[in-house]
């Protein structure tokens, strides 16, 4: 994952294909994201069975590393690598795309789509999406805080490992559904 992350940021900060027609010159900085989410899992180990339903929410941390590229007078479009605290397993996400959309100097709007990586006795795989409100500049020049919710959607993994279901019985897959709320403080370089 780190690799691809790498070959992302490569390509938005050397890409002249998206450069501003107006003549502004090109922007690219990076954000560091810090603070915690309130999320709440939902595990499905027997396909026989009603899906469960979701656990009760708890609170986790979260850490990110992102790319920005400014490409009109009030978009951006940004490549992200997150981590965060699921039930003291990690969840890594990858957002392949991340429009952001500015509303005013301050306030910014942002949605997102991309990969994630749930380790939980074995690797689980699926995709990730959400939305958000970030505000830069507050209450410092290089710092900003958002709120956003996000959803990772059938993280899935084979049974392999003696602590799961037989699976001759529930079926080869487990799956994993996330919900959560990601406040955090932003530094941005």
């Amino acid at each position: 994952m780190t690799r691809v992350l790498f070959i992302i940021l490569t390509l938005l900060i050397s890409s002249n294909s998206m450069a501003n027609t107006k003549g502004q010159s090109e922007e690219v900085f990076f954000r560091v994201d810090a603070g915690i989410n309130y999320y709440s899992i939902r595990i499905f180990e027997d396909i026989l069975s009603p899906i469960t339903p979701y656990n009760d929410f708890e609170w986790g941390q979260v850490l990110a590393l992102s790319a920005m590229k400014r490409v009109s007078d009030n978009q951006f479009i940004a490549a992200q690598i997150d981590w965060q605290n699921i039930e003291s397993h990690s969840l890594f996400a990858l957002r392949a795309l991340e429009y952001n959309h500015q509303l005013t100097d301050n306030w910014t709007t942002h949605a997102f789509v991309g990969a994630a990586r749930y380790d939980y006795r074995t690797p689980a795989y699926g995709y990730t999406v959400g939305f958000g409100m970030r505000v830069k500049s507050w209450p410092m020049e290089n710092f900003g805080v958002t709120i956003e919710a996000q959803y990772h959607d059938k993280l899935a993994r084979d049974k392999l490992t003696a602590d799961d279901l037989s699976s001759s019985e529930t079926g080869p897959d487990m799956f994993f559904d996330v919900r959560a709320l990601n406040f955090t403080l932003n530094y941005y370089f």
